[in-house]
Formats: C-alpha cells, structure tokens, sequence
C-alpha cells in the first residue's frame, strides 16, 4: 500500500464493499458479508475444486474406464481410441452417460 500512496494513490482501508474490515485476498474471497452471500446462493458443487474438476474430467474418466476394461471380458474391441470412444457412447447411450458416476444416486 505504501507503493500506491507513494504516487498519490488513495488507498481505503476498508473493504469498499461492505465497510466492514480491512480489504485483504482471504476478505474478498471469503469472509465479506457480501461474499458470503453470493457462496450460499451457489450450488455446493460449484463451491469447491473438486466439483469442477468433475464435471470437467469426468467423461475422460469414463472413457478411461472404457478403454481400460474392454477386451477383458470378450474379445470384441468396440473403440477405436478416445475420441470414438466418447462419440461411440454419446451415440449409444446419451450425453449424460458420459458423466457415470459422477452423482451417486
């Protein structure tokens, strides 16, 4: 902060937002009152890395799965790689079966 008021930058204290307390990182992205609101209203599995590392990687991770079982019960190869893999279950069994596993319901 003293580099900013050094050229003449006003530089509050306090979060501009809810006037509450020092405006630092850990304040702006957890703890302002403001913020906070924003967090309960979002769905939970949106609220943490993991569900978005879901949501992301889970298909690959199906094909993954795919790729890695099949032969082992029968001799028929049904993928030509990963690309048809994720086209051959999309067409076969829908797009959300592409996301097995990621709910356990």
């Amino acid at each position: 902060m003293s580099l900013l008021r050094s050229h003449h930058i006003d530089v509050q204290k306090k979060c501009p937002c809810c006037n509450d307390s020092a405006e630092t990182s850990l304040h702006i992205l957890a703890i302002s009152s403001v913020v906070q609101d924003i967090w309960d209203k979002t769905p939970l599995y949106f609220n943490s890395a993991y569900g978005a590392d879901s949501v992301c990687t889970g298909p690959f991770d199906v094909v993954k799965m795919q790729l890695m079982t099949e032969g082992r019960f029968t001799s028929e190869v049904k993928y030509k790689g990963t690309f048809h893999a994720i086209s051959t279950i999309y067409v076969e069994e829908g797009l959300f079966a592409l996301w097995k596993g990621l709910l356990l319901l």
